[in-house]
Formats: structure tokens, sequence, C-alpha cells
């Protein structure tokens, strides 16, 4: 009985410690991103949401 009580505990630690490490890898993206920090977020008039610059020749844009 112990053992099972101690084994999920272990598995509990790791699940807990792995989803708060994905959630603040995730959030300081979405941070870094909203914030523009990226070097290819190239802000001005030219460039869309995604960081790609915009071609008025190109009819696929």
């Amino acid at each position: 009985m112990l053992r099972a009580d101690l084994l999920y505990l272990v598995i509990m630690t790791l699940v807990i410690k792995y989803i708060k490490r994905f959630a603040s890898t995730s959030l300081d993206m979405a941070e870094r991103i909203t914030k523009g920090s990226f070097s290819y977020l190239d802000m001005d008039e030219r460039s869309n949401f995604n960081g790609y610059r915009i071609d008025p020749n190109n009819i696929n844009t």
C-alpha cells in the first residue's frame, strides 16, 4: 500500500513539473511574440501578422 502511494506521488510530481514547464514555455513564447522581440517579426506596414514580407507582385500572399 505504501509503495503504491509513493509511486503515485512520484508520478504526479513528474506530471505537474512537466505541465508547469510546458505552460511556462508557451506563455514565454506568447509574451515574446506579443512584445515583438523576435527578430523575424518585422513590424512595418508591409509585413503581415506572420512576420513574412508582403510582396505586392506576388498573387499568393
